[in-house]
């Protein structure tokens, strides 16, 4: 709807965001820049579930306030929020907390609206990118591959790899949880390497014991 559409609800999530912030003591908001908001907030709990449970709960307040329709020129419009909440304790990098927030926001956007909220620690974030490094070496990245079906003919014509981290204590983890950690630590060449090797040669071993020719689709980081 043009650009004065955009700013008048750019100002009304705004507004919505520090009317949350307003029954939240010690919380302020601010715009990161262009349709990014972040909402600040010193938390008194020290277990961490109950620091959890307060973070999940303003992240839900904040996606219940900005789903509420807005009035522009042309009518009502709903706009949704995806949001990623993280908590740190005593002095926190302010890139290291927006960093781990922003890996959240991805988390629950693949989990989808309306699905309980996660949130998690920086600790938590750092303990990954850790045990990360090496995780290539040990074996623990691994690939998966979903079958792209012919409807007509139910037949696989093609399969997609999917990059899993298959964790020693955590189980196996999907790539919105570690991808970005690996692009931080400037790990991500290596597993774009590991999975395109891999899953080349898995297809190729495939074509070689059926026959049957198969389209192979990969991801790997921009």
């Amino acid at each position: 709807f043009g650009h004065d559409a955009g700013d008048t609800v750019l100002r009304a999530v705004g507004a919505r965001l520090r009317e949350v912030a307003s029954s939240h003591p010690r919380t302020f908001v601010a715009r990161h820049g262009g349709d990014e908001f972040l909402v600040i907030s010193a938390v008194d709990e020290s277990d961490p579930a109950a620091v959890a449970a307060t973070v999940a709960g303003l992240c839900r307040e904040v996606e219940n306030a900005v789903a509420e329709p807005i009035v522009i020129e042309v009518g009502p419009i709903q706009v949704f929020a995806s949001v990623g909440g993280t908590w740190g304790r005593g002095p926190t990098d302010a890139e290291a907390l927006i960093a781990a927030a922003d890996s959240q926001m991805y988390v629950n956007k693949r989990a989808g609206r309306g699905t309980p909220i996660s949130v998690s620690s920086v600790d938590h974030r750092r303990e990954l990118a850790e045990e990360l490094v090496g995780a290539v070496g040990r074996g623990e990245i691994v690939v998966r591959y979903q079958p792209i079906v012919d409807v007509a003919t139910q037949v696989a014509t093609g399969v997609e790899a999917l990059v899993r981290w298959e964790h020693p204590d955590r189980g196996m983890l999907p790539p919105v949880e570690f991808l970005s950690i690996a692009e931080d630590l400037g790990l991500d060449r290596e597993i774009d390497r590991h999975v395109l090797e891999t899953a080349c040669a898995t297809v190729a071993a495939r074509v070689r014991e059926t026959g049957q020719d198969l389209q192979l689709t990969v991801n790997i980081s921009p």
